[in-house]
């Protein structure tokens, strides 16, 4: 059973965040104070500084799987920063409504074989070609396959990019961008290609702020 932490000091919110839960995401276990979950559903502003919590999470665990929900919409740049997976407005359920139906998606692990396992895509950090074969990074161990990028990108879906002619990257695990560099979870970089490099930011960026 999934794990999620709720850092909310608004009673009454904190109940229609479990009416949300329980609706459109399932059963689930809660807790409300910061230990480690599966999802972090964050507040901003109250007894907890939420985004000194969200970079304390990120020093800890890089992959942290964090959502900001939170009435204050001028400090959305502020916490865009710590790389969340969305922020959303307390004043628009729609929105909220929106990534909890993500979230649940994204739970419902799509797989990839990989030497006769099922990896979940949430755990490809990115994936680089090496002649025939390629080398496919995750959370826990590197893989080679034999087979091209253009086979491995129709069997993904749209949280993976190729970034130039040899490398795909997993969205979700990019921990900062500099320039042409994308700064992967495990501090490895990837070069976009000069052709891409706007488009890629673009669809990074848009990501994040949960326009996609």
């Amino acid at each position: 059973m999934k794990t999620i932490c709720i850092i909310e000091d608004d009673d009454q919110f904190i109940v229609k965040e479990k009416k949300w839960i329980e609706e459109m995401i399932g059963r689930c276990t809660l807790i409300f104070e910061p230990r480690k979950a599966d999802l972090y559903l964050i507040d901003i502003e109250g007894d907890i500084d939420g985004i000194a919590l969200a970079n304390d999470l990120r020093k800890i665990d890089p992959t942290a799987f964090i959502v900001f929900i939170s009435s204050h919409s001028e400090l959305i740049f502020d916490a865009l920063k710590t790389m969340p997976y969305y922020f959303a407005r307390k004043d628009h359920e729609e929105d909220i409504r929106y990534i909890f139906r993500k979230i649940k998606e994204r739970w419902e692990e799509k797989t990839l074989i990989l030497e006769n396992i099922k990896v979940p895509f949430v755990q490809i950090y990115y994936i680089e070609r090496q002649g025939s074969y390629l080398n496919i990074t995750t959370q826990v161990h590197t893989y080679k396959k034999r087979m091209s990028l253009t086979h491995i990108l129709e069997d993904l879906d749209n949280t993976f990019v190729l970034v130039n002619k040899s490398e795909i990257i997993n969205v979700n695990h990019v921990k900062d961008i500099k320039n042409e560099a994308l700064i992967m979870v495990d501090d490895h970089m990837i070069y976009m290609s000069r052709s891409k490099k706007k488009a890629v930011t673009t669809y990074i960026l848009a990501t994040r702020e949960g326009i996609l």
